[in-house]
């Protein structure tokens, strides 16, 4: 598994988790940006969390 899919994948669960965390997730979908910045499904996902 990629670094950047496992970041992205625990981003997804922090906001759907019963105790959700936005913060957290948008840190988790930074750093999946930041280890690989080809990886498009993040880029959305982190607008959307912040909005």
């Amino acid at each position: 598994m990629k670094p950047a899919f496992a970041h992205f994948s625990l981003g997804r669960l922090n906001t759907r988790s019963f105790a959700s965390d936005p913060e957290q997730a948008i840190l988790h979908c930074n750093e999946a940006i930041r280890l690989d910045p080809n990886y498009l499904d993040a880029f959305p996902y982190r607008l959307l969390i912040t909005t």
